[in-house]
């Protein structure tokens, strides 16, 4: 009985150090590939090291499945059976990916290139530190200086006002009251998901309380959906339209209300005066003038912004 539990009890210390082992080489790879999604753009992952340990033989039986699919192909040998546990598979790995969320995901401002290079040095430095002996100890290590970069690189060059280029055009994002203003209808350009959302994510905005569109139209909401991929809007204030949208634009549209309605965001079709109430007793007044306008294929009332 005493060797059975002393069995019991090796055999736990001995996967407890395999995952260690495995988190201390994914916080590594997270660690060293981080300076380059900071340099793109891209959100980094809190749930990264865990999705790969959980993925990674996922992956492999994925792999290993389509290459005897491949070559029973080639020699003309049945394979139903494989296509159905390559389904299986597929089915498996992709539910999982439904449970995913912008929580997870850390953005950071981009800073200056030398606080770039320090990360993957310091990272070697604790890995091969002699006094780091346990991966315990590594992995707590590789945590407190994630969590510090973090801290750092979020409120690093805080500007009150910031204008965001986006193509040829500019949007005010202002990081005081977390309001973005597209006060050029940069949001109107054909600009790509990719393009629009690692140009916000490298201001280091991952939320935003107030979105004001001045002129609203296809493009612009199919850009407010790819910025919802990766961000928090809270409130969205646009004029109330009627138009001759395409199939497209109408499914753009539709779209962005379905996405809206599913993070239960509040969205301002306006045909009147509204107030946005600020901290420290300001506010800003959407003023919905006379003048009748009728661009991108939408009619609706000119919009002015009164800051308070």
């Amino acid at each position: 009985m005493k060797n059975l539990k002393k069995s019991l009890v090796d055999k736990v210390k001995i996967w407890f150090n395999k995952i260690n082992r495995l988190l201390e080489i994914q916080l590594f790879m997270m660690l060293i590939s981080w300076p380059i999604l900071l340099y793109w753009g891209l959100p980094l992952s809190i749930m990264s090291p865990i999705g790969n340990i959980i993925f990674a033989p996922f992956l492999t039986i994925f792999i290993i499945i389509s290459s005897l699919i491949f070559f029973s192909e080639l020699l003309s040998i049945p394979n139903n059976f494989l296509i159905k546990c390559l389904d299986l598979i597929s089915n498996l790995w992709i539910k999982p990916l439904k449970w995913s969320s912008k929580s997870w995901l850390i953005i950071c401002k981009y800073p200056s290139i030398y606080f770039l290079i320090t990360i993957p040095i310091i990272t070697l430095l604790i890995i091969y530190n002699q006094k780091l002996s346990s991966s315990f100890l590594k992995i707590a290590a590789l945590i407190t200086f994630m969590s510090f970069n973090i801290i750092i690189f979020k409120y690093l060059n805080n500007d009150i006002n910031t204008d965001i280029h986006l193509l040829n055009k500019d949007i005010l994002f202002m990081s005081d009251n977390e309001i973005l203003i597209d006060k050029n209808s940069a949001l109107n350009q054909s600009i790509s998901s990719f393009a629009l959302t690692t140009t916000i994510a490298k201001k280091g905005i991952n939320k935003i309380k107030h979105l004001i569109v001045i002129n609203p139209s296809s493009n612009c909401f199919k850009n407010i959906k790819a910025l919802l991929n990766i961000i928090t809007i809270k409130n969205i204030y646009m004029p109330l339209f009627k138009g001759n949208l395409n199939q497209k634009g109408w499914l753009n549209w539709q779209n962005l209300l379905e996405i809206t309605k599913k993070e239960k965001i509040k969205l301002y079709l306006l045909n009147e005066n509204i107030t946005i109430k600020l901290p420290k007793e300001k506010e800003i007044i959407i003023n919905i003038k006379d003048k009748t306008i009728n661009k991108n294929k939408l009619i609706y009332k000119k919009i002015d912004l009164i800051y308070q």
